[in-house]
């Protein structure tokens, strides 16, 4: 009985942490003339949209980073949370991103951060904005600065 109190969690802990690492995805290898990209997709109604995007929000606070302007930025509105997006709401040269991750059709705000074109991560929420997209677009940037 003692056995099995310490086996279950130990194996709900161990299936947890393989899940999160199998999700998780390498970072794109920089180089000095790298393009890093932020992929921004949102709707004009959406709450938690319109408090990023405003006066004091993420947006603006992750452009007084030094890091910054060393990224592209792009914005990806959809008209209303209500409808999914369309493919002729994507620019074309984007429009592989949501095919490759559907969410992106619904599930706003969403980030994805993009190294030479290659998809790095996708990030949704305010939430993943500033807890795992910012760090990562941060280092990105200093491996960047940093390449030989």
């Amino acid at each position: 009985m003692r056995l099995t109190r310490f086996l279950l969690p130990a194996f709900l802990l161990w299936a947890i942490c393989a899940r999160v690492a199998a999700e998780a995805q390498p970072m794109s290898p920089v180089g000095p003339d790298s393009r890093i990209e932020i992929v921004y997709s949102g709707a004009k109604d959406c709450p938690a949209c319109l408090g990023w995007k405003r006066e004091g929000g993420g947006r603006e606070l992750f452009m007084r980073f030094a890091e910054s302007r060393h990224v592209v930025f792009r914005e990806i509105e959809k008209a209303t949370l209500d409808a999914p997006f369309s493919d002729s709401e994507w620019p074309e040269d984007l429009r592989w991103l949501p095919k490759g991750n559907p969410k992106l059709y619904d599930i706003v705000p969403a980030f994805s951060v993009l190294v030479d074109g290659r998809l790095v991560m996708t990030r949704f929420g305010t939430v993943g904005w500033g807890g795992e997209v910012v760090p990562a677009v941060r280092a990105l940037v200093r491996d960047k600065l940093d390449a030989p």
